[in-house]
């Protein structure tokens, strides 16, 4: 290029430093002065007729600092000034996408107030308990009772930063995308930041009461707190609230492990107090036993000075039980008297019948009924006599008490010979099959003799 020669129009404006005004800025000159910023008081025309003062392009991000701008949503716009742009703040608003709750304005109005100056635009709405992938356009979302992933397993505490919850439903905890805002007095995480997502945990909206909306203002105000305190005051704020986490977890901690160790000493007062009822008792149970063994020691005795005579009484017994009526022969086995009959014959309406021979098997223990009978000639129907079934179960009636008290006395010839006249008789009201079963021997005289 020849020497002297003008630069191309494109090429200079490209080159030249953009300048930025912000309007009613002049108050703060002094403070932009000390900071050693270049400025400028400058007048414009247009888009409006606005004074303020102008700085360079590259001392944009720390006059914002100063001016209190840092995260206020900006718009550059040209002015009738060559590269002077004017910063104004971003008219931002907050929209409903879908509410399933209370008092949607008040919701609505509080984010307007807290929220919309430093995050700009915001979208509003109400998964009811369900969650949501967080949003990745230029808007900020707030979704209320829900979480990115989890399931709404934790009922929040009855209070939030000292605030009643009037809604205790199940709620999320946060999934760990982000970063959890937490109420350092209970522990609980009111809601998780990701990115420009807000999730609120719990059922914020229920009843849209004044105690809910000051919970929403305070998650508002710490949501804020993240994004414009500095990297310094984050790292004390976070670490005050881990100091709280951890006064109130030390503290919880020691409640529970007292709690635990006043229950073991309750249960070990009730132990202490139930050995020693036993020992009373066990007391009571050894003075009862020695008195018992006194008593079954004489017992014993006059059972051993009478065991002679009780042996030849159950030797005369067994006598008399052979030569009882109708009784063939004796058998005994383990617990058991076996008694045979001999032929056993029923005269019914004019007829006598031939029922057969019989086992009674009478049990000492009257375990089994006391007696079972069991027909060694024939059956009929599958049973061994009109009042006796087929596992020789006899019928009764009411001699049933009888037949157990002569069991219990040792009684065993007269039981044989009640057996026997049960045995010789019939009742049609009450037998299990007819008599006409068996056979009929005639003439019924020659049976008689």
């Amino acid at each position: 290029m020849a020497k002297g020669r003008m630069m191309p129009e494109a090429e200079r404006r490209e080159k030249m430093t953009r300048w930025f005004l912000v309007e009613n800025n002049l108050h703060q000159k002094k403070a932009l002065v000390a900071a050693r910023v270049p400025v400028t008081e400058i007048t414009i025309a247009k888009p409006r007729a606005i004074q303020g003062i102008a700085f360079p392009e590259e001392e944009r991000e720390r006059v914002l600092e100063i001016l209190g701008l840092a995260n206020t949503p900006l718009n550059e716009t040209e002015t009738d000034r060559e590269g002077v742009f004017l910063l104004a703040v971003r008219t931002a608003t907050v929209s409903v996408a879908d509410w399933d709750g209370k008092n949607q304005s008040g919701f609505a109005r509080t984010a307007q107030e807290v929220l919309v100056p430093v995050v700009g635009d915001i979208v509003l709405s109400v998964p009811h308990r369900g969650t949501v992938a967080p949003a990745s356009d230029e808007k900020f979302h707030i979704f209320i009772w829900s979480a990115p992933a989890g399931q709404a397993e934790s009922r929040p505490p009855e209070k939030i930063w000292g605030i009643k919850v009037d809604c205790r439903d199940e709620g999320f905890l946060p999934s760990g995308q982000g970063v959890a805002i937490v109420d350092s007095e209970t522990g609980w995480a009111v809601g998780e930041l990701v990115g420009n997502n807000l999730f609120i945990h719990h059922d914020l909206c229920h009843h849209g009461t004044d105690r809910e909306i000051q919970i929403f203002r305070r998650l508002c105000e710490e949501v804020v707190a993240e994004f414009t305190l500095s990297p310094e005051k984050k790292r004390e704020r976070q670490r005050q609230i881990s100091e709280r986490e951890r006064q109130r977890s030390r503290e919880a901690y020691v409640r529970e492990c007292g709690r635990r160790l006043q229950s073991t000493i309750e249960a070990t007062r009730k132990s202490i107090e139930e050995a020693r009822r036993t020992i009373r008792d066990c007391q009571k149970q050894i003075t009862q036993a020695v008195r018992s063994e006194a008593g079954l020691r004489k017992k014993l005795e006059e059972l051993l000075s009478s065991s002679a005579s009780a042996e030849k009484q159950f030797a005369d017994e067994f006598d008399k039980l052979l030569q009882a009526p109708g009784v063939s022969s004796v058998r005994v086995a383990d617990g058991v008297v076996q008694v045979f009959t001999d032929q056993v014959y029923i005269e019914y309406d004019g007829r006598t019948y031939d029922i057969g021979k019989f086992r009674l098997d009478i049990y000492t223990s009257g375990g089994n009924g006391g007696v079972r009978a069991f027909n060694l000639s024939r059956k009929s129907a599958g049973f061994h006599h009109p009042h006796i079934d087929g596992d020789g179960e006899c019928c009764f009636g009411n001699i049933a008490d009888g037949v157990a008290k002569l069991i219990g006395e040792y009684q065993y010839s007269v039981l044989v010979q009640v057996m026997v006249q049960f045995l010789r008789s019939v009742n049609p009201d009450g037998w299990y099959t007819s008599i006409e079963g068996w056979p009929v021997v005639k003439p019924a005289e020659e049976v008689k003799e």
